[in-house]
């Protein structure tokens, strides 16, 4: 039987999960070198799928002609796009909860590729779209992220004190500090979706599916059998639900 092929995602979630082990130091050396030849093979399937993603998106309609028009995946020019808006957001430092500010401004400008907002605005081009219409969804969707990342972290769930090479949240602005930072980030996501000009029906949309994807089928429940899967060995079925939810 052949082997499920790991998604994007999950392939991503178990480097994640390789790095954390690794960082330890803790683990024996056959079992690091295990650990390092499995994270090479994930990182090669994963350089291959974004490859494979980036190098065009399918416009979906037709041509004159009456063929599908092909159009190249843009990745660096909606990556950059997102990365300007999203410096934009949380950076008021006159308020007196400044310091809240600033905590959701770090992790939100931390870095990394921007995967979700990217693909936000591809997929709207591919539609046809307005992607600088399209460019605060994409940013909020980030902010989820960026906020289901922060409460990761946290000392009560991996308690990880690095994150893309740098402090993470709770050990620069403290354990408080940080939990209301990704309470924040998520409540900003729906209020920046709202608050855009698109049509009403396309906000409330869009407003749900994020409220979907972030909830208990989602994020929240994927977190939840994360923890209750410490130190168990998972089937494979037990492992593609977590990293699914996740």
């Amino acid at each position: 039987m052949a082997k499920q092929k790991l998604t994007f995602e999950a392939s991503m979630q178990r480097l994640d999960e390789i790095v954390k082990q690794l960082e330890k130091g803790d683990v024996p050396l056959d079992a690091s070198l295990a650990l390092f030849e499995e994270g090479s093979r994930l990182l090669a399937a994963c350089n291959e799928m974004l490859d494979t993603a980036e190098q065009k998106v399918v416009q979906l309609k037709k041509g004159s002609d009456g063929a599908p028009v092909e159009l190249p995946f843009e990745t660096e020019e909606y990556k950059a796009l997102a990365d300007a808006a999203l410096n934009t957001y949380f950076a008021d430092t006159t308020v007196s909860y400044h310091r809240l500010l600033e905590a959701m401004h770090y992790s939100l400008t931390a870095g990394g590729k921007r995967l979700r907002p990217v693909l936000v605005l591809a997929f709207c081009a591919a539609c046809g779209g307005d992607v600088r219409a399209a460019l605060p969804v994409a940013c909020a969707v980030e902010m989820v992220h960026t906020y289901s990342l922060i409460h990761d972290d946290l000392p009560c769930m991996d308690n990880d004190d690095l994150r893309r090479g740098k402090p993470t949240n709770h050990v620069v602005y403290g354990e408080c500090t940080a939990t209301l930072a990704g309470d924040a980030l998520q409540a900003e996501a729906f209020h920046t979706i709202l608050s855009t000009e698109l049509p009403a029906d396309v906000r409330a949309e869009c407003a749900r599916l994020l409220a979907e994807a972030a909830g208990e089928n989602g994020i929240c429940g994927g977190q939840q059998l994360d923890m209750e899967g410490e130190g168990k060995v998972l089937t494979k079925e037990e492992l593609m639900e977590l990293l699914s939810g996740k």
